[in-house]
C-alpha cells in the first residue's frame, strides 16, 4: 500500500566455528580471483562460439553459391572450423561418445571449479592446498587465454583477410526474359 520499512542487520559467522573475520575476508577475496578466471574464460568461449557461427555462415554461403572459384575459400573455411572446434575441445575436453557411464577427463576449465570448491568449502586461513589449487587453475586458464589470443592474432586474422577479399554476394546476374 505504498509503505516501506527498512532496518540494518549484521550478519555474523556461525558461532559454532571459530573463524576470524580476516580469514573470511581472505577466502572471499580469493573467491573473487577465481571469478576473474571464470569471467576471462567465459569471454574466450563466447568469442570462439561467435567465430564458429561466422565460419558456419561462410560455409553455408559458399555451399549455396556453388561457384568453382570458391573452392579454396571452402577449404580454408573447413580448416578454420576444425581449428575452432579443436580450440573448444582444448578448453572443455573432447566429448566421449561411448555409450554408458564414462569417466570424464580433467578439462582445463574444471580446474576453476575445483579451486572454487576448495576455497569456498574450507574454514580458517588460506592454506597451502588452497593456494596450490588456485595456482593450478590460474595456470590452466592462462594457457587457454594465451592459446586463444595467439589464435586470433594469427590464424583468425589471416582467415578474415582472405574471406573479406572474396565476393560472396548472393545476387545473381539475370538475362533479359524473352517471350517465345
Amino acid at each position: 500500500a505504498g509503505k516501506k520499512d527498512s532496518t540494518m542487520i549484521v550478519v555474523k559467522t556461525d558461532p559454532r566455528f571459530n573463524i576470524s573475520q580476516s580469514d573470511v575476508t581472505a577466502r572471499y577475496n580469493q573467491l573473487k580471483e577465481t571469478q576473474k578466471l571464470t569471467k576471462a574464460t567465459g569471454e574466450a568461449v563466447k568469442r570462439l562460439k561467435e567465430s564458429i557461427s561466422i565460419v558456419e555462415d561462410f560455409e553455408k554461403k559458399i555451399k549455396d553459391l556453388k561457384r568453382a572459384d570458391l573452392k579454396d575459400a571452402e577449404t580454408k573455411t573447413k580448416v578454420m572450423k576444425d581449428s575452432l572446434t579443436n580450440m573448444m575441445d582444448y578448453i572443455f575436453g573432447k566429448e566421449d561418445k561411448r555409450q554408458g557411464i564414462t569417466r570424464t577427463n580433467d578439462s582445463r576449465i574444471s580446474f576453476i571449479g575445483r579451486a572454487t570448491q576448495f576455497i569456498a568449502s574450507a574454514t580458517g586461513p588460506i592454506n597451502d592446498t588452497d593456494k596450490r589449487v588456485f595456482s593450478q587453475a590460474e595456470g590452466k586458464i592462462n594457457e587457454i587465454l594465451v592459446r586463444v589470443n595467439t589464435f586470433y592474432d594469427t590464424a583468425w586474422k589471416g582467415y578474415r583477410v582472405e574471406m573479406e577479399k572474396i565476393n560472396l554476394s548472393l545476387f545473381k546476374d539475370y538475362q533479359p526474359i524473352k517471350r517465345d
